[in-house]
């Protein structure tokens, strides 16, 4: 995903599953906030107004099985938000998990490594 300073980004997660999972998003740290002991990461916080949460009503799939879907949208984005985030989904049959990155331009269109 990428997106420009002030713009909304959007990330998908969907799982297939027979009960409702669970989903969990984080946000993983860079390396320079990281010190020793410390998790590489953290979960998305969504009573902070920059992160929402949407969770879509599962459409049927076939047989017993559901499609779930939830999206995160980080609201005016800032470079400190350009950063690996993870979707984590589970249920009592085991959890799995994706990735996906969020590259932030400047204004002027230029990338800004992290």
């Amino acid at each position: 995903m990428t997106a420009t300073i002030g713009e909304d980004a959007t990330f998908v997660c969907s799982a297939l599953s027979n009960s409702h999972p669970e989903f969990h998003f984080l946000k993983w740290k860079s390396s320079k906030n990281v010190s020793n002991g410390s998790d590489p990461f953290e979960f998305v916080d969504f009573s902070k107004s920059k992160f929402r949460e949407i969770r879509e009503i599962a459409r049927q799939h076939k047989g017993q099985r559901q499609v779930y879907t939830h999206r995160l949208i980080v609201r005016n984005v800032t470079l400190t938000d350009q950063a690996k985030y993870t979707c984590v989904v589970g249920n009592s049959a085991g959890y799995v998990s994706e990735h996906a990155f969020l590259t932030v331009l400047s204004l002027e269109g230029r990338s800004n490594v992290m």
